[in-house]
């Protein structure tokens, strides 16, 4: 289906009106419609053909929900700016022995460039040979930071070029404004990072976060009592997590509503997920692709920030943590869950 088609089939779709009829009829009806509307649950990546001749370039992807949708907005950069269709290349298992035949077997395509999507994925592409006709093989690399006092954690990678680095930053100071606006009544939120263990790195980090965000944090070796909410961070700089299922007990049995940097955390048992705008960082990587393609990148990485973000709110979770979000707040959301309403009985026959 062409562009212009598809289009005219959204147009249609768009346009639609509600079925008419019994309640047998109207729900055959707008599953037909569902149907020919393309609505779906699939992900995208699930209809990459691997193998097939119509991807004309790869993209290796850690897994994580913030890299699964930027793939996709990669993906759909990359078709609006008429450049190759791009496909997950899967390796037979997690060792860099698979990742580096994987490789190998990409190359003999010669695509016109490659991808790595979040830090594995990325450090092993970098560290990967990449001949093309000349030279190295340009490649884009796309991953997440947080930035705090001023800089990032992670340290921004220096990969061999030609190639983009793309990354996606949230501050410390989104969390604060986050933690205020959904706590009005405490000016200077105090928070548990839910943190076993941490080592001189992971604390002086934590302490600057809190100080860049206006929030008193502590971890478990602390105590839980008297906190205002619990944030589930890790950036890997020295920190031993608790689990999440235990996280989440503990912020049902305190009480608090539990925030997470993890968007994979959204209905799970986190009230509030603050995370990047995945997609427009998918998108922005396309943007670098096709500019690498074009010669950029060559003598010194091309470096491109997303700093959007986007706040989810789990209605049922926050009641369950014992929080009524503030409509302001709720006004504001990007995306709400809403609880699960139980199914209607069934009226009995005559």
């Amino acid at each position: 289906m062409g562009r212009m088609d598809r289009t005219r089939e959204q147009r249609r779709c768009a346009t639609a009106t509600r079925p008419r009829g019994s309640r047998g009829v109207r729900r055959a009806a707008a599953l037909a419609l569902a149907l020919a509307c393309g609505v779906t649950t699939a992900r995208a990546e699930d209809a990459d053909p691997a193998g097939s001749a119509d991807c004309g370039v790869w993209a290796w992807r850690d897994e994580d929900e913030t890299m699964r949708v930027a793939y996709d907005g990669l993906r759909l950069g990359l078709e609006e700016a008429n450049l190759p269709r791009i496909c997950r290349k899967q390796p037979s298992s997690p060792t860099p022995e698979a990742f580096a035949a994987s490789v190998k077997e990409v190359l003999t395509s010669a695509p016109p460039f490659v991808a790595a999507l979040g830090p594995v994925a990325g450090a092993r592409l970098a560290a990967a040979p990449l001949p093309g006709k000349s030279g190295r093989l340009p490649a884009v690399y796309v991953d997440l930071a947080w930035t705090v006092a001023g800089r990032t954690v992670p340290p921004p990678p220096s990969p061999p070029v030609p190639c983009a680095v793309v990354r996606a930053e949230v501050p410390a100071e989104a969390w604060g404004e986050v933690l205020r606006r959904l706590l009005p009544g405490r000016p200077k939120p105090s928070v548990l990072i839910p943190w076993t263990a941490e080592d001189a790195t992971a604390a002086a980090l934590r302490r600057e976060f809190g100080r860049a965000a206006g929030i008193e944090t502590r971890t478990l070796t602390e105590g839980g009592a008297g906190v205002d909410a619990i944030l589930e961070w890790a950036p890997g700089r020295g920190e031993t997590a608790e689990a999440f299922e235990a996280v989440v007990a503990r912020a049902r049995a305190l009480r608090v509503p539990l925030l997470s940097a993890d968007r994979g955390r959204f209905g799970r048992g986190a009230a509030v997920v603050l995370a990047p705008d995945a997609a427009l960082l998918g998108r922005v990587a396309a943007e670098a692709a096709r500019m690498l393609v074009a010669g950029e990148g060559r003598d010194v990485p091309l470096r491109r920030a997303v700093r959007a973000t986007e706040v989810w709110v789990d209605l049922e979770a926050a009641d369950a943590e014992g929080l009524a979000p503030p409509l302001p707040f709720l006004a504001a959301a990007s995306r709400l869950r809403r609880p699960v309403a139980p199914a209607p009985a069934r009226e009995g026959t005559r």
